[in-house]
């Protein structure tokens, strides 16, 4: 009989209770029976969660592959409450900035890193084809953007974009001591128009030849995670 993602995360908890489960990811005892019910299933955030624990998420969605990620030649499968924090080498750590628009101590040119999203190796390669190195992620603050994106959204953006490069699209943008995102569009002459996908916001226009100091487009969103 074929298993859903209910039973695997049913084996991923083991001898644990439902309620201690639900504290290392992040939901309530009732989310996780649903879970296991298959009446629901994992969002993204979940599955970073349960990443960062050491379980492979193409095993939890498909049931293919190995269970956990393991250390070259380490063949054991470690208990639920172990501390499994190593990497494999198929996840890269994005560095992500927790920043509360538009105030925020000037720290690292303005940026504060707070955590490392995990992202696996295999979707950079087939999706966006990015230097891992040259990611980072942000985790969206406000209703600025909604629908687009909501409080808690992350996204990664790809950094060193000059600005001749620019092109429509949503972007990481610096503006003073506040990191945000905005979707930008490229005009004729120079001009990059800077909006908002909430209507309530006001869009703005960016003269490139004549930028502002403390305005900078830092490098276009290349994915969203969410809740669900």
């Amino acid at each position: 009989m074929t298993t859903g993602i209910g039973q695997r995360l049913l084996k991923i908890r083991g001898d644990a209770s439902q309620q201690a489960f639900a504290r290392r990811i992040g939901v309530n005892k009732n989310t996780v029976g649903g879970y296991e019910r298959e009446e629901r299933k994992p969002d993204a955030e979940v599955l970073r969660r349960l990443i960062e624990l050491g379980f492979n998420a193409n095993w939890i969605v498909t049931g293919q592959g190995p269970m956990r990620f393991q250390e070259p030649g380490d063949a054991r499968t470690k208990p639920f409450e172990e501390d499994c924090g190593k990497a494999h080498s198929a996840v890269i750590r994005v560095p992500a900035y927790d920043v509360p628009s538009p105030e925020i101590r000037k720290e690292e040119g303005g940026k504060e890193e707070v955590e490392r999203i995990p992202i696996m190796k295999s979707w950079l390669r087939r999706e966006s084809h990015e230097n891992p190195n040259s990611l980072f992620a942000l985790r969206v603050r406000g209703e600025a953007m909604a629908p687009t994106l909501n409080e808690h959204d992350i996204v990664v953006a790809k950094r060193g974009i000059d600005s001749p490069a620019i092109r429509d699209g949503l972007y990481v943008v610096k503006m003073g001591d506040g990191l945000t995102v905005k979707r930008v569009q490229r005009l004729p002459n120079y001009i990059i128009k800077v909006s908002s996908d909430n209507a309530d916001y006001k869009p703005f226009l960016v003269y490139l030849r004549e930028a502002p100091e403390d305005l900078e487009f830092l490098g276009p969103v290349v994915w969203i995670g969410r809740r669900v």
